[in-house]
């Protein structure tokens, strides 16, 4: 039961609280929470780590999704391996997309995830052998990384000025 200064809390009353006293509430009239910016130099390093992340992935996504092709014996193998090239592709293009074409970012970042997703639940379980179960795990969890790999890549990329070449005026006369 919430206590007041005038005896038990009957439903409408105010609590007393740390938050509701006048001083606290001074103090946060004054000192408003800013959000958390990074500084360039911090942002520049995470975007180069996670675009150098990006440039392995696409990668390794390529080239194992073209190595894996020709041996696929069943339907759910042709698909991982169709997804992992996916992957691969995707990654290159959201890296390619942070900085030309920055309208689909988030499109190229999506792709690249819910790809990513995909192939690590499906190579679970057609080429590992494992359960349904795990699989959706796996994909669960390349997800989560996914989602933090794109997140990352954003904050890095924040501030960021289109690269491509300004549109010149043309004279009419």
């Amino acid at each position: 039961m919430a206590v007041t200064a005038g005896g038990p809390m009957l439903g409408t009353e105010r609590r007393l609280t740390l938050f509701h006293s006048p001083a606290a509430q001074r103090y946060h009239v004054r000192h408003e929470p800013r959000p958390v910016t990074l500084r360039p130099r911090v942002r520049q390093a995470l975007l180069t780590i996670v675009g150098l992340l990006l440039l392995w992935l696409a990668w390794t996504g390529v080239a194992q999704g073209v190595k894996q092709l020709p041996q696929s014996e069943t339907v759910g193998q042709v698909t991982q391996s169709v997804s992992q090239l996916s992957f691969g592709l995707f990654a290159l293009l959201s890296l390619v997309t942070t900085f030309w074409g920055r309208r689909w970012n988030t499109m190229a970042l999506g792709g690249w995830t819910i790809s990513v997703a995909l192939a690590a639940g499906f190579a679970a379980v057609v080429w590992g052998g494992t359960s349904l179960a795990k699989g959706l795990l796996t994909g669960a969890a390349a997800l989560l990384v996914g989602l933090v790999i794109a997140w990352l890549l954003r904050v890095g990329a924040r501030g960021l000025k289109d690269v491509a070449a300004p549109r010149r005026q043309v004279d009419s006369g």
